[in-house]
């Protein structure tokens, strides 16, 4: 990964002569963007993030920039501010810049190059009325993006974290040895500590060409959640390659990755390392109908032969991987999904992934419920300006995972990183319901968010299929239960999490907010009963997602 980041920099060198920084995969910043790139005369393909700020200008119509409060536009520098918030580019000045409600806290433009930097803050104090104890968190660090002409640019952020937090997250913490967004922490029994670097170097050596390195996540579909890859784990090394021309788009994304051993030895746990690759291609099939192909495979550094590093037949970024995983000889965990998404109309569209991890038609005719039969599915709806009110926006989706998807008869090759999934947090054998509300005026906002699920979870000693993490060959001795398996078995849990948040924006730029906060959950089972009520305030840099919905 060195080598190739070293041969990335210096390729970045040649090219300083672009508005090639990403976006932020924040899902409310996702939303504003996504009400005018959903629209059936905007070609773009949505079901790919992070975004690129190039792309998302070449597939806005001119006429439309003004709608998004674009005033002026500096064909070298892009440093976007908000699509509500009066300018999402702005030409820049040249030198030394400092802004504090606008702007970069400190910038730099000369000629063809932009260097911003920024704090990274998220400050938060507040009380759970149930359990009685005041919860705090902190997020602290900065980040730096940089453009070199039009072609090249490099994005580095640090995060730290400190905070005390609900049970549930704790449990994870002390299980796994980890927290959702940021991966391995320090658990001293009462507060959290841990810390996130990430960053890439992206470039676009051809018009219809895009070549990124570094550390990072990645989000790949139209809602909320996704059920092919998502950022709900921590970063991870990655390279991506993308191809875009004519109505295809066409992404190849190989992760560096670590698998957690769930021993829990004197708070010691083992991380080895897996690998991933992601393909998919996607096609503007009409104007109202966008189709997508995905594959993905995991595999293991080491096997029961020994060490085996990276497999390079799936380097090969125009393979489908089911032709290689038969020549190879591979037992690799391979999953296959279709992506889709319908423009019904200029403010409302349908999006729908179908994701399969497995099936064995031979066996499934001996017996109903065959373990292997793996799949997942969701559907989705997103209405903007709702009752014609503008910037009230509704989404609403559905998932369903079956049992065992994901996990694998090598623990080591589940669909997991760093013991977070890839995926979904609750990770298999569940139903699940989201509806969410947003609304914009000037710079307040509101979001409400409504989530139920039910999960069918294991009795200690049982193997149901909701735990990723287990091995496939646990189901019982010699595949005896392999058949008889159903949706939803096992220990019956409801979740059920609502949220509200309201806040206003001090910086569109780096987007900081003020913000207060109010947070239901509550599980329920025969064997498990647990209640959180939230209310909190906090100052925060809107710019990554942290999942607590689980």
């Amino acid at each position: 990964m060195k080598k190739i980041l070293s041969i990335l920099f210096s390729t970045a060198i040649l090219y300083v002569s672009a508005q090639q920084l990403q976006i932020p995969l924040e899902q409310d910043y996702q939303n504003r963007l996504e009400r005018y790139l959903s629209d059936p005369d905007v070609k773009f393909h949505t079901s790919v993030k992070p975004y690129l700020e190039s792309e998302v200008l070449a597939s806005i119509p001119r006429d439309e920039w003004k709608s998004l409060g674009i005033t002026s536009y500096n064909e070298y520098f892009s440093p976007y501010k908000d699509s509500i918030g009066k300018t999402l580019l702005q030409q820049g000045k040249d030198g030394f810049t400092f802004g504090i409600k606008r702007g970069d806290f400190l910038q730099f433009q000369k000629e063809k190059i932009y260097i911003g930097i920024n704090p990274i803050v998220d400050f938060s104090v507040g009380y759970d009325l149930k359990e009685k104890s005041a919860l705090l968190g902190s997020q602290y660090g900065a980040q730096l993006n940089s453009n070199f002409g039009k072609k090249v640019s490099m994005s580095f952020t640090y995060r730290g974290l400190t905070e005390n937090t609900y049970e549930y997250i704790d449990r994870l913490a002390e299980d796994k040895g980890v927290t959702p967004g940021f991966g391995k922490v320090k658990w001293d029994g009462s507060t959290i500590n841990a810390h996130d670097f990430n960053g890439y170097i992206s470039i676009k050596p051809a018009k219809f060409i895009h070549l990124q390195a570094g550390y990072g996540k990645n989000f790949w579909g139209d809602g909320y959640r996704s059920l092919f890859i998502s950022d709900y784990a921590s970063s991870y090394p990655y390279f991506a390659f993308h191809a875009n021309f004519w109505r295809i788009k066409y992404s190849y994304l190989f992760n560096f990755m670590k698998d957690g051993s769930l021993a829990n030895e004197n708070n010691n746990f083992h991380f080895q390392k897996k690998y991933g690759v992601f393909h998919m291609l996607s096609a503007d099939i009409a104007k109202w109908f966008e189709f997508s192909f995905f594959e993905g495979v995991v595999w293991s550094h080491g096997d029961s032969t020994g060490t085996r590093g990276i497999e390079l037949n799936y380097l090969n970024p125009v393979v489908f991987f089911r032709p290689v995983e038969f020549a190879v000889g591979s037992p690799d965990n391979i999953t296959l999904g279709l992506n889709m998404k319908f423009k019904v109309s200029k403010k409302t569209n349908i999006y729908t992934q179908i994701l399969l991890d497995d099936l064995d038609v031979k066996f499934a005719r001996k017996g109903k419920g065959f373990y292997r039969n793996k799949f997942a599915f969701q559907l989705g709806l997103k209405s903007f300006d709702l009752f014609k009110i503008p910037m009230f926006d509704l989404q609403l989706e559905a998932n369903a995972v079956r049992p065992y998807v994901f996990a694998h008869k090598i623990p080591a090759q589940n669909y997991t990183h760093n013991n977070l999934s890839l995926t979904h947090p609750l990770g298999a054998n569940f139903v699940e319901f989201l509806a969410i509300l947003r609304y914009e005026k000037n710079s307040f906002y509101g979001v409400a968010k409504l989530q139920y699920a039910r999960q069918g979870r294991d009795l200690p000693g049982e193997h149901k299929g909701s735990n990723i993490y287990r091995s496939d060959y646990d189901i019982a001795p010699n595949l005896d239960l392999a058949f008889n398996n159903s949706f939803l078995q096992g220990v019956k849990t409801d979740l059920l999490s609502a949220e509200l948040r309201a806040g206003y924006l001090l910086n569109p730029k780096i987007k900081l907010s003020a913000e207060a906060i109010f947070h239901l959950r509550k599980l329920s089972s025969e064997i498990q009963n647990e209640r959180n009520i939230f209310v909190g305030i906090g100052i925060k840099s809107n710019l990554f997602n942290r999942y607590r919905d689980f």
